[in-house]
């Protein structure tokens, strides 16, 4: 038997009202306090009262809403550290950013229950995104061999120019050092 998809009376609210539910999970609220306005904005006919969720809908809800906020929180502070660890390395960046989104993609993967299916929709801008990131660090890559070759080619044209000027080897070493990008 397929699972059915699951459509929140809350999900169906007016967005000011689901961004009112939103505020008061965030800040904390009980599942009760949150009934409780539901029950105000029914009573004052904001919501009609067959469309109104019950304290268990909103307790549903507040507990998918603060998953994907927790979520949304590690994901933030992983990207905190890569870029503070990567620092000026716009490279490096790029590539724990691409490194990021395939485990995200992954663990959403992973999480999911086998026997649901995953539309052909989806399916075909996950893999079009996976194809963008692959391109991506294959250019990545290349630039970096690159940008290795032309280093070592101006290093070594370095080396040469400076031994013909009769520079110290130890000057010489510290110019190749410096171009092949450790100061």
């Amino acid at each position: 038997m397929a699972s059915r998809r699951r459509h929140s009376k809350v999900g169906q609210l007016p967005q000011a009202l689901r961004d009112a539910i939103h505020s008061a999970i965030a800040a904390g609220k009980t599942y009760d306090a949150l009934a409780e306005m539901v029950g105000a904005w029914v009573a004052k006919g904001a919501v009609a009262p067959a469309a109104a969720p019950s304290r268990a809908a909103v307790a549903r809800y507040g507990k998918h809403y603060m998953a994907r906020m927790e979520q949304l929180h590690l994901v933030r502070e992983q990207a905190k550290s890569i870029v503070a660890a990567a620092g000026t390395d716009g490279m490096a960046l790029d590539e724990a950013a691409t490194n990021l989104v395939l485990n995200e993609i992954m663990s959403i993967f992973m999480s999911r229950d086998p026997k649901d299916g995953v539309p052909a929709a989806d399916v075909a801008r996950i893999a079009a995104g996976l194809g963008k990131l692959q391109s991506s660090s294959v250019q990545r890559e290349k630039l970096k061999t690159d940008f290795e070759t032309r280093a070592k080619s101006a290093a070594q044209a370095a080396t040469t120019v400076m031994r013909k000027a009769g520079i110290s080897q130890k000057a010489i070493a510290e110019v190749e050092q410096i171009l092949m990008g450790g100061a």
